[in-house]
């Protein structure tokens, strides 16, 4: 039985794992020569940066091939990733086989340093070739990875500090004086075991050279140079102060001057290749004497010799010597005396630009530079995105049918045919979904079917991870291994290809669906929207509207086609659009350009990978906010509307800044308690903006679709205004552990009884509610203390704008007047629970700033307040206890001591006269003063309970300044007469 089309996998993890193989030099030859595809690249001078010849690789053979003079050296360059290794192993399988030369192979991975010189001098002879055999033996056994390290470390300052003893470079080299320094210096930190511990760190750059001049680089490895880097130097040390004192210096003076860092690294990598060298028993100049010696041997022999090398890092260490050797002229005089020599070699970018130097100063060598770094491109000048599908049809084929199927067909093949690949089977001719797979996902043009991509998702795809140039690692990791081994289990669940599938390819330079298109799917099919709207975007090229796509696409995936009469609806456009070209989104060309760029800029930003334009998403916030705030039936939900809750700079609830675009700057800081509307980069997001700028552009609604608009805004309005609501109500908080209205109820209680508001000092709870809903102002008179202090806090900005907070929760008003309806049943729990205890709670982190500061300002003054007033009270009640009877009654004191002044007068023993009209005065009030505020007073201050309690907060605001002062100016102006001796005693002393 035929297995359904849907969810159908045609390919294997194992299949995968041996054919897609990101390092060309990995797989098996069969696995190889059935994936290679026709190479392009450009040839061009050695001195040349840029442009070239197009040519292919059979034109690349030829050049290779061509009558050598003596030196023909063919580098091919390219960035990581573009095939250069790849090219390499072509050439080395398509080279013919000649008696005459002698073939160096050197593959990239596995191979160290020891293994390079072997394959060098393998089958040569001599005294110092088996000399240096020896000798790289013996130092190859003594080396292991544990102590290897410390070694290269150790022959590194040696190294560093032999240059230091040869004469100064005529002229001198740039930044001399740095490198005099540091040749002196370098070698101590290198040294220095507590820069030394963090060098050879095992994840450290040592540990790195070494493991690679060792055992060569291996699978996984990165492409990193055999080098140091400015990243490599120690420039992170915790301990770096138990240094020595000379390498602190250095090491603060590393840190400080980028041209210090720079020179140091020239010098670490310039003694590396030395370093190495002796650590394997090649030091000097051996190596290259020997190279010489195996060239005038082959002269001898007849032949040529041919080094084909993989990657010119895998040379680490003896690059500069190598190279030496291969420039070396082979004709002296006239007279031929090395023989010729052929290299071909990847090279990174980087570096080629050092071996081209060193191959301009040889006048002997033929060869140009053969560049991968081609661009994708339509018009001849690079790689076409034909030519990406015929490379990953390639891929897709090989794993179909695995590496054991490839190998029998290549055995079967022979080598010969092995070459034009037209002994690979094509795997599709065994597949009963052929006919409907090859219709609806298309093929390469060798027939090789596209599925699970076609041409569309596949180009999008490729753009996506490697723009604007061809790169064959990023591609086959990417897109091909990605999707195959990532995306297996969707499809055969029917759940391809799914939003991280999209997310996966975003990219800024690749245009999204149609954000209203989008909104259509949504409504048309929302169990599948998602889905549909990569299946567009992606298989669909992204159309100007709804369509069904092949069928047989919507079959394997499992996304039902649409009803013809669901196809209906006009395609997307707004009033005068034009398509700005092949597969592009369509513009509102009738609209004006800065809302055609706004339009343009939303629909981009939709797909995750692009800014929005800052000046727009500020519009865009200050729209929203003002429509949020307008959309609140604030009577309705007994809130007051006020700039401190809902300003749109200063709201604590909810402000400009709340509304969240992803992927734009600016909006600037949102408090804690500010609620947060959150517009994630995506394509209802971005219909919604839409909607906005093309209202604010019309200044209605009454444009298509404007009606369908309005209801999406609306339907996203109605859920925005509801949260802002809730927050407001509930004060900002986020944690639902505090509570506004008991903490506002809490603060402006205490505080209006501090400031003896009306109605403060009742136990009723409506007289209560009534004092912390009454303005604060400070009224009564100063009693220069630190009581003072305190009122003065309680009344501060802070409390009303407290106030103005709980209003904001428990009062509505009509239009911007003053509240006119109150719930004070909200105010009653935290009444009784404040008359209980009188102690305030301190605001958590999330409340209110204005909160945070009253509470810290009432509470940091009240304990110093109640002390000094307690103390002034005293010292007050025992000046007049000094003077008067308590239980005495002030009109029978004012008349006795009259009664003595009018005798005192009479005799003439007043003194001073000019205070009997001011005493008369005085006496007179003195009769009519509260004279039990002397009880009062004495009672307060016997008790003076701890802690705090209403009753002594009561106690202690309530004004009674003027009893007081009436009777200290009686004792006062009493006292200052009575040295006469004519006043009767009316003290208690």
């Amino acid at each position: 039985m035929t297995d359904p089309f849907q969810g159908y996998v045609c390919w294997t993890p194992a299949n995968v794992n041996e054919t897609v193989v990101v390092d060309a030099v990995n797989p098996s030859p069969a696995v190889f020569l059935a994936t290679h595809r026709t190479s392009q690249m450009l040839r061009r001078d050695f001195s040349a940066a840029e442009g070239g010849t197009l040519i292919d690789e059979e034109q690349l053979l030829q050049d290779f091939l061509a009558p050598n003079p003596g030196l023909l050296f063919l580098p091919i360059v390219g960035e990581s990733g573009t095939g250069k290794s790849h090219l390499v192993r072509w050439l080395h399988l398509r080279l013919p086989h000649d008696d005459s030369r002698k073939v160096v192979y050197i593959p990239k991975y596995g191979t160290n340093l020891r293994r390079v010189i072997e394959l060098i001098l393998s089958d040569m002879t001599g005294d110092a070739v088996v000399d240096l055999r020896s000798e790289l033996r013996k130092a190859a056994d003594s080396l292991d990875e544990a102590g290897a390290p410390s070694r290269l470390l150790n022959e590194l300052a040696a190294s560093i500090e032999d240059r230091s003893r040869e004469p100064r470079p005529s002229p001198s080299r740039p930044n001399d004086d740095y490198r005099q320094w540091l040749e002196v210096e370098l070698p101590k930190l290198l040294l220095d075991n507590v820069f030394r511990s963090k060098l050879l760190e095992p994840s450290g750059v040592i540990n790195r050279l070494v493991r690679e001049a060792l055992k060569g680089k291996q699978d996984g490895d990165t492409s990193q140079p055999f080098a140091f880097t400015i990243e490599d130097l120690p420039l992170t040390v915790a301990n770096a102060a138990r240094a020595n004192k000379d390498v602190h210096a250095l090491y603060t003076q590393l840190i400080d001057s980028s041209t210090l860092k720079a020179v140091a690294v020239e010098l670490l990598n310039e003694n590396l290749g030395p370093a190495v060298r002796t650590l394997f028993g090649m030091g000097g100049t051996r190596l290259s004497e020997v190279m010489l010696s195996v060239r005038r041997e082959l002269l001898a022999q007849g032949s040529e010799l041919v080094l084909l090398i993989e990657d010119f890092t895998v040379l680490q260490g003896i690059q500069g010597e190598l190279l030496d050797a291969l420039t070396e002229p082979p004709v002296r005089g006239g007279q031929q005396v090395l023989c010729p020599i052929r290299v071909a070699m990847a090279v990174t970018t980087g570096p080629f630009a050092t071996i081209a130097r060193t191959f301009s100063t040889r006048g002997e060598f033929t060869g140009q530079a053969y560049s991968l770094d081609l661009p994708l491109s339509q018009t001849g000048r690079g790689v076409a995105l034909e030519d990406v599908a015929d490379f990953v049809a390639g891929y897709l084929n090989a794993s179909r049918l695995g590496q054991t199927r490839l190998e029998e067909a290549l055995q079967e093949a022979g080598t010969e045919r092995a070459m034009h690949r037209r002994w690979v089977p094509n795997a599709c001719d065994e597949c009963p979904h052929q006919d409907t797979c090859h219709a609806s996902f298309d093929t390469s043009r060798e027939g090789l079917g596209l599925y699970p991509f076609n041409r569309s998702a596949l180009d999008r795809a490729v753009e996506s991870r490697s723009p604007n140039k061809f790169d064959p690692r990023r591609i086959l990791g990417t897109v091909v291994r990605y999707t195959l081994d990532q995306q297996r289990a969707d499809i055969t669940r029917g759940d391809f290809p799914s939003s991280a599938f999209a997310r996966h390819f975003a990219s800024s330079s690749l245009r999204p669906l149609d954000p209203e298109l989008v909104e259509d799917l949504r409504s048309l099919d929302p169990v599948n929207a998602d889905r549909r709207v990569v299946l567009l975007t992606f298989w669909g090229g992204r159309p100007g509207k709804v369509v069904n796509l092949p069928a047989g696409i919507h079959e394997a995936f499992s996304i039902p086609e649409l009803k013809d009469t669901e196809l209906q609806r006009p395609p997307r456009r707004e009033p005068g659009t034009t398509p700005e070209g092949p597969g592009s989104a369509e513009r509102p060309a009738g609209l004006p350009l800065q809302i055609q760029r706004n339009l343009s800029n939303i629909d981009q930003w939709s797909g995750g990978t692009t800014e929005l334009d800052q000046a727009l998403a500020g519009e865009l916030r200050r729209f929203l906010h003002a429509a949020v705030v307008a959309h609140i039936d604030w009577n309705d939900e007994l809130l007051l509307q006020s700039d401190d809750s809902v300003g749109p700079r200063t709201g604590k609830f909810f402000r400009q800044s709340s509304i969240d675009i992803g992927n734009a700057r600016g909006g600037g800081p949102r408090p804690v308690s500010a609620t947060t509307i959150d517009l994630p980069a995506s394509a209802e997001s971005a219909a919604l903006l839409r909607s906005v700028v093309l209202y604010q552009h019309h200044g209605h609604w009454a444009f298509e679709r404007g009606d369908e608009r309005l209801r999406r805004l609306n339907a996203r309005l109605d859920v925005w205004a509801c949260e802002v609501a809730a927050t407001v109500r509930a004060g900002g908080s986020r944690e639902g552990t505090w509570d506004l209205v008991s903490a506002a109820t809490e603060l402006l209680v205490f505080t209006a009884r501090v400031l003896d508001l009306p109605g403060a000092h009742s136990q009723l709870t409506a007289d209560l509610a009534n004092a912390l809903l009454t303005n604060a102002t400070v009224e009564s008179p100063r009693r220069n203390s630190a009581w003072d202090r305190l009122a003065d806090a309680c009344a501060s900005d802070n409390r009303r704008k407290v106030r103005d907070a709980l209003l904001g929760r428990i009062g509505a008003r009509q239009g911007q007047g003053r509240p006119y309806a109150i719930d004070i049943t909200a105010l009653v729990p935290a009444i009784t629970a404040i008359k209980r205890t009188w102690t305030l709670t301190s605001p958590p982190d999330e409340a209110p700033t204005e909160f945070k500061r009253l509470y810290s300002d009432v509470q940091g003054r009240l304990d110093q307040a109640i002390t000094a007033e307690l103390a002034r009270l005293r010292a007050w009640h025992e000046r007049a206890t000094a003077a008067l009877e308590v239980d005495g009654s002030p009109a029978d004191i004012a008349e006795t001591v009259t009664r003595a002044a009018e005798v005192a007068v009479a005799s003439g023993s007043f003194e001073p006269q000019r205070l009997r009209r001011e005493f008369d005065e005085t006496a007179k009030v003195f009769r009519h003063t509260r004279y039990s505020v002397i009880r009062e007073v004495g009672d307060l201050i016997a008790q003076a309970p701890q802690p705090v309690t209403g009753k002594l907060l009561s106690d202690l605001a309530v004004d009674r300044g003027r009893p007081m002062a009436e009777i200290d100016q009686f004792v006062s102006q009493v006292l200052q007469s009575r040295f006469s001796g004519a006043w009767p005693c009316c003290c208690s002393a």
